[in-house]
């Protein structure tokens, strides 16, 4: 559905939809859902009430086993030291052969490692590797102890919860497993405690998995807070290709397939807009820029509804015109892709003027009649020269104006030469303030670290359009239905819509409308 819908067709599309569901072994289910939001939302197909809906429908797959390397999900592994003694190393081989299962990526498979003894001991997080070899460092870091405390699990369990599955982080708000691989004989931790944060990390889509490596001394009561308990007998049973091995792969693909949320967020999904603000006085950037803003567009949909790209150019005058275009100039990929690629170069000058540029932001192309959508917007500065026309500081209102409006998310790259580069970054931080968000490099090209490394710009492109689709961020969704298909391996499956109140979160205060 391209074109805008009345509320009387979309209720008819959904009516046909659950005429047509064709799966028998679903249709009760799936056409519960249905009448649910027909009678909840519209009388005679009129809308009476201001409920918003977040309805995943998943379907089981039996006859097509999902591999490791199809699953994209975020996976944290827990591992507590525990009566491990001399297999230690044995256990963190395993890990570094069980990573390398997966294919890892922003877009596919994220792996976070957390230890403790009778404190933790370390972690690391999603985000931090986006390869195998980098989970095998994090993990062969990884030390060994006799101090053991089995009550500090809980507390483990909610500091992921709180530290690791956060957007900061690179958690994707997507399917997450949290796997705990324990020796432990005693579970001494507070029962009500455990239950809790059980649940709160349930509330964020994640799986629980106990893999008890105790030859079954801990007692089963105590761990029905975890989705599923999976006895392995020692760790020396953590030998890659071993039956320990397998049944681990087969509980996590298996859950994957029968408990199915929406893959994580990628380039194409984004709604937003960008603003690009080129130095083109040195001659020796135009080029790198105009090759990953193309990539960049490439891999997203450009339309008034999705993407827009506005460009300044700007040289020792300021802004240049005949380089220089609005969000609104070219709506499709194609008038955008040829318009970058035809942008001239310009010959070289001693100075430049950010200044100008700046004004020439706030006030032309930061403006809703040249396109500007009450969205999340990303203005990217590239820079090269350090000698200014007029010094920044004569622009003060300018780039106030920017950081004060909280739509803007603003990022630099300053690609002076090196024994002008921390020159330019003290002018740049005038303008970007956040240190993090003023990157020093040699180059933007698409290949580049800067570009896509871990902490590089098309992962914090895509962290802060995940923190803005935060739950309890600006949809402040009035319910949110889901369906719930975990596999009980005691009890057989248990399939149920559940309709989730999230008004009891605490909702924060939307910083963009759309």
């Amino acid at each position: 559905m391209n074109e805008p819908q009345s509320a009387e067709n979309i209720l008819d599309f959904i009516r046909t939809i659950k005429s047509n569901s064709g799966d028998k072994s679903v249709n009760a289910q799936f056409d519960a859902a249905i009448d649910f939001i027909l009678s909840t939302v519209s009388e005679n197909g009129k809308r009476n009430s201001t409920s918003s809906f977040v309805i995943f429908f998943t379907k089981n797959q039996d006859n097509q086993p999902i591999q490791t390397v199809d699953v994209s999900a975020d996976i944290v592994i827990v591992l507590d030291l525990a009566n491990l003694g001399n297999d230690f190393k044995l256990v963190i081989d395993y890990f570094t052969n069980f990573a390398e299962k997966f294919t890892i990526g922003l877009f596919k498979a994220q792996i976070a490692g957390v230890y403790y003894s009778n404190k933790q001991e370390g972690e690391f997080y999603l985000s931090q590797c986006s390869n195998a070899s980098c989970l095998s460092d994090q993990f062969k870091s990884w030390h060994n102890s006799n101090a053991n405390d089995p009550s500090l699990l809980v507390d483990i369990l909610d500091h992921i919860n709180k530290n690791q599955l956060i957007s900061k982080q690179g958690w994707r708000q997507s399917q997450t497993f949290v796997l705990v691989f324990s020796a432990e004989t005693r579970a001494t931790w507070d029962e009500n405690r455990m239950i809790i944060a059980a649940r709160e990390l349930h509330d964020k889509n994640a799986y629980l998995l106990y893999i008890d490596m105790s030859n079954e001394k801990v007692k089963r009561e105590q761990l029905t807070s975890f989705d599923d308990y999976l006895p392995i007998g020692s760790p020396k049973s953590l030998i890659n290709g071993s039956e320990a091995d397998q049944k681990i792969v087969q509980q996590v693909t298996s859950s994957y397939q029968k408990y199915r949320f929406p893959l994580p967020k990628n380039l194409t999904e984004v709604v937003a807009d960008f603003v690009f603000v080129v130095d083109v006085s040195t001659g020796k950037i135009l080029t790198q820029v105009k090759d990953l803003v193309g990539d960049l567009v490439d891999k997203m949909t450009i339309n008034e509804t999705g993407v827009q790209v506005a460009f300044i150019a700007y040289s020792n005058k300021g802004q240049l015109n005949g380089s220089t275009f609005d969000l609104n100039k070219y709506p499709d990929f194609e008038s955008l892709s040829k318009a970058i690629q035809e942008i001239p170069d310009f010959p070289i000058e001693s100075e430049t003027n950010l200044g100008s540029a700046l004004e020439y932001l706030n006030q032309e192309v930061l403006k809703e009649s040249n396109g500007l959508r009450e969205t999340l917007t990303f203005v990217t500065f590239f820079s090269a020269n350090p000698n200014f026309t007029s010094p920044l500081q004569d622009y003060q209102e300018a780039y106030s104006a920017l950081q004060k409006n909280t739509l803007l998310n603003l990022y630099a790259f300053n690609l002076a030469e090196s024994d002008q580069a921390d020159r330019l970054e003290n002018a740049l931080k005038l303008v970007v303030p956040l240190s993090t968000q003023v990157v020093q490099t040699t180059s933007v090209l698409p290949e580049a670290s800067a570009i896509n490394g871990n902490d590089g710009y098309f992962k914090y492109i895509i962290k802060n359009i995940h923190e803005l689709h935060q739950p309890s961020g600006h949809h402040n969704y009035n319910r949110c239905l889901y369906y719930h298909s975990r596999t009980d391996y005691n009890s057989g499956s248990n399939n149920t819509w559940k309709e989730y109140d999230s008004s009891s979160r605490n909702n924060n205060e939307s910083r963009t409308k759309h």
